[in-house]
């Protein structure tokens, strides 16, 4: 179990975090859901051992991780949004440099280089890396960690529509059996990869529940008009509402993410995708609810 108790972090005049307590049950899957500077990086460092909170405590196990900090660091894997990598090093070199680190045979290297898709640049520059190899090669070094805590800091920023949904499958199948902490401004992401949600606004916990993917839809856009008998073509629709101009809701029949499925289509069929974002309904209410200012009403 995880728990926080109490937490609080200023910088200077700025309050970061104000009273933070969470509790995280082994093998759980959390999202931090929260606009930009809500406080949610702040607590990934503080989850991850690299900040210290001015009050309160981090409990990992039932042990303090600000005073059992070696032990606790091996448990946990962390990649930070801005993945910081070694740019002059060839990719390959810094998996051997790393699988000597962690003592993992090749076997186990080469299997993960497969899973992570890393084949065709293993002979490139970190620095020439695009932000979806970064990504992988990041995801990858974490794998290479004996560590069942993952950490995530806005892994899908900065990513396209089709680099998200690869990076996205791949963070979830690598996190089976471990317990997933991951930070996101992103609506869909966050419901595709989490079993709780918590909504961090204002330096502060609002909302913190088990998720319910009932709601699910896909709200995409194109660049033309689709007709709709056309887009029920796609693999598990069930629904399909042409809500504005080239927006369109797609609700597939057991209310899954099928993403992946309308890509596909999309490619087969030579569609470009503007915009594709995994929607539940009730919590876009809670989310603008709890994150939008009110306006004064005279």
């Amino acid at each position: 179990m995880i728990e926080l108790k109490e937490i609080r972090k200023t910088y200077s005049d700025a309050e970061a975090l104000k009273v933070i307590n969470l509790k995280l049950l082994e093998g759980s899957r959390l999202g931090l859901l929260g606009n930009n500077g809500a406080g949610k990086s702040t607590l990934m460092r503080i989850l991850s051992t690299l900040e210290k909170p001015d009050t309160g405590s981090v409990l990992i196990e039932g042990k303090n991780a600000f005073t059992q900090i070696e032990e606790i660091r091996s448990k946990i894997a962390f990649l930070p949004d801005y993945n910081p990598l070694p740019e002059q090093l060839y990719v390959k070199e810094f998996l051997d440099f790393q699988q000597k680190i962690f003592n993992r045979s090749l076997s186990f290297v080469s299997e993960l280089i497969e899973k992570t898709q890393l084949q065709t640049v293993l002979n490139r520059k970190i620095q020439n890396l695009s932000k979806g190899f970064r990504q992988r090669l990041g995801i990858a070094n974490l794998m290479l960690s004996p560590a069942q805590i993952y950490i995530f800091d806005e892994p899908l920023a900065g990513l396209d529509t089709a680099q998200r949904i690869e990076i996205r499958g791949l963070i979830n199948a690598i996190s089976k059996n471990k317990t997933l902490i991951f930070s996101s401004h992103m609506l869909g992401e966050v419901e595709y990869l989490a079993d709780q949600i918590a909504i961090v606004h204002q330096g502060e916990i609002v909302y913190n529940e088990k998720f319910d993917h009932l709601g699910n839809y896909i709200r995409v856009s194109f660049d033309y008009r689709v007709e709709e008998a056309f887009l029920k073509k796609i693999n598990k629709v069930e629904k399909v509402e042409n809500t504005r101009d080239f927006e369109y809701k797609i609700q597939s029949i057991d209310h899954s993410d099928i993403r992946e499925e309308i890509l596909d289509f999309a490619r087969e069929h030579e569609l470009e995708i503007l915009e594709m974002k995994l929607i539940n309904s009730d919590l876009e209410e809670k989310f603008l609810a709890l994150t939008t200012p009110k306006t004064k009403r005279f």
